[in-house]
Parts: C-alpha cells; structure tokens; sequence
C-alpha cells in the first residue's frame, strides 16, 4: 500500500481552504466598503462646519450653497475655482430657536437647534446667553 491523499481528501480540503479564502475576502471587501463610508461622512461633517456661522439663522427653511453663507459672513473667496467647488456644496438649513432652558435661572439662556440636511444629516446646538 501506498501513502498519501485519496482524491475525496483532497477535494474537501481544496473546498475547505475555498471557503476560508472567500470568507477573508468577503470581510475585506466590507472593510473597504466601511472605511468608504467613513471617509465620505467624514469630509460631510467638515463641509458642514461652513454652514456654522452666526448668519446661518438667515437661511433657515432654504437650501443654500456654501459660497453664498461664507459670503454673508464676510469672507472674500476672489479664485474662481474656489467659488465653483464652495458652490457645489450644498445643505438644507433648519434652524429652531427655543426658548429659555429655565424660568428659575436669571441669565437667559438659549437652546438653538441647526440641522443641516444633506446626504448625511446632522444637528447641531448652539448654546447662547
């Protein structure tokens, strides 16, 4: 007799190693796909910082582009490739001002809300006394 592998041994180990290299694959591919994501959430979170000024009150209920509320508060942006890439992000702005948190505290102090919609949503609050 001879030593080694019957056919049916290897073909269920080929199978075996198969399935284990699909699955590392497979986690791989998620992985890429989350840090995709993740990257794009990031760089909405910092556009949306352009939406944060103290005008963003004055474009509440309208969808705005970042050129437009940089220029509201003041910024001169003069290269026309900045103004293009300003103008191409943009947001839904919803702000609700609420009011006081407490009758019982002497200072007034004001809860505004500011919700920025766009392909990833977010919220905001700005504390004012």
């Amino acid at each position: 007799m001879r030593r080694g592998f019957t056919l049916i041994e290897v073909l269920v180990s080929v199978m075996l190693i198969s399935v284990v290299v699909l699955g590392i694959a497979r986690i791989e591919e998620q992985n890429i796909e989350a840090a995709g994501y993740l990257s794009k959430r990031m760089l909405s979170e910092l556009s949306n910082t352009l939406f944060l000024g103290k005008s963003v009150g004055l474009f509440s209920g309208k969808g705005k582009d970042a050129y437009t509320v940089l220029k509201r508060e003041g910024f001169k942006i003069t290269k026309d490739r900045d103004i293009a890439v300003l103008e191409g992000i943009e947001r839904k702005i919803s702000v609700r001002k609420n009011a006081p948190v407490s009758k019982d505290i002497p200072i007034a102090i004001g809860v505004e809300s500011i919700m920025l919609k766009g392909e990833f949503s977010s919220i905001y609050y700005r504390i004012g006394f």
